[in-house]
């Protein structure tokens, strides 16, 4: 996603979770990963990694707390505004977030009109695993930074193991993600969770009836009007006739 080379970034990464130190009074600090990349021994930038399952504002704010929280917690003086770091957000969704049949989406604070970044502190990237899932990563015809990206998040989509092995042989790396990834499911301890995912999920399906009601009143309001009209031009036509 960064487009920077693999090998550097995995020999620089440090695995800092779950360091946000939590801001006073504001909910979510635990987030679901938190990386630091360093340069000659100096942090470079923060990256959260967060994993959603499902779309709605209880994710949204969510997620966006973290990063807020990682933005406050450089502020602890005014000298920190001189060395700000980064701070890259990059979601894999098990949606489509933007709904524009895309791999990935790239989102910065910009001016709207014109498109000009307002600046390069806060990054957002969202993920679709259900563009994989239509595509396969062997047919993304795109950069091989993405065709990379593709091969490795397979591994979070793909449920047959002989695939699975056939994807990962040969590639130190896929191989113990795929080991990694089994010994994380085994091992999770929902209890760990800040959040509970329960909540999340019952908030964002409430929230997704509503929608879909409110949804639903409007289309029946506009098939209505457009019913009423066109009775009413059929009517006059009829007298208009007489």
């Amino acid at each position: 996603v960064l487009k920077e080379d693999e090998e550097e970034i995995l020999k620089n990464l440090e695995f800092a979770y779950p360091i946000i130190e939590k801001i006073s009074g504001v909910v979510g600090s635990e987030s679901d990963a938190i990386f630091k990349l360093a340069s000659n021994n100096e942090d470079k930038m923060f990256i959260d990694i967060e994993i959603n399952n499902t779309i709605g504002n209880a994710s949204k704010v969510k997620n966006e707390t973290y990063i807020i929280h990682l933005y406050l917690n450089q502020l602890k003086t005014y000298k920190n505004y001189n060395n700000f770091k980064p701070i890259i957000q990059i979601n894999i969704d098990n949606f489509d977030y933007f709904k524009k049949k895309e791999f990935i989406y790239s989102v910065s604070l910009m001016e709207e009109k014109y498109h000009i970044k307002n600046n390069d502190y806060i990054k957002i990237y969202h993920l679709s695993l259900p563009y994989l899932k239509e595509k396969s990563y062997t047919n993304i015809t795109k950069s091989k930074h993405e065709k990379r990206l593709a091969k490795l998040l397979t591994l979070f989509i793909c449920k047959d193991e002989k695939e699975i092995e056939r994807i990962c042989k040969g590639d130190d790396l896929m191989e113990s993600m795929k080991e990694e990834m089994k010994k994380s499911v085994e091992g999770l301890d929902w209890s760990d969770l800040f959040f509970d995912p329960n909540e999340i999920n019952r908030l964002n399906r409430e929230e997704a009836i509503e929608e879909g009601l409110k949804e639903g009143i409007e289309k029946g309001i506009k098939q209505g009007i457009k019913q009423g009209i066109e009775q009413g031009i059929e009517k006059g036509i009829e007298q208009g006739i007489e």
